[in-house]
């Protein structure tokens, strides 16, 4: 596991919901949209947790051939930073980590609706969504 600062995901969730709520006594929602960056966590003793890190491990080159040879499909860029490249470098790697394979967006979605569900844009960014099927 890499030795970095880490968060409970719950944090982020907790304030974004507690800003909606108070913005929601002041006006009258209709939509809300999320703009993120965080594309995965880890899941350790059963909390999710977010790693502030990109690069927790030097660059992978079959991680990356296995990656790259998906591009086509998915439109996921060949980086260290997205969860497919991340859960196949760690497993070569032989890294007993539970990478959750969706970001912050997902995370928030899920916490005010209580199911996992994304957009196409960042469902892409995974690596493990075929764009071209939308599946």
């Amino acid at each position: 596991m890499p030795k970095q600062k880490s968060e409970r995901l719950s944090k982020y969730t907790d304030i974004i919901i507690q800003a909606l709520n108070e913005f929601g006594e002041i006006y009258d929602l209709v939509s809300v949209a999320f703009s993120t960056q965080m594309y995965s966590f880890i899941v350790e003793d059963e909390e999710m947790l977010v790693y502030q890190w990109n690069v927790p491990w030097e660059k992978d080159e079959q991680a990356e051939a296995i990656v790259r040879k998906h591009i086509n499909i998915s439109g996921c860029p060949v980086d260290t930073l997205f969860p497919a490249y991340k859960i196949i470098s760690a497993q070569r790697k032989g890294m007993n980590l539970n990478i959750k394979p969706y970001g912050l967006q997902e995370a928030i979605v899920h916490s005010l609706k209580g199911i996992l569900a994304g957009d196409y844009c960042n469902l892409s960014s995974t690596g493990f969504m075929n764009v071209k099927e939308r599946k």
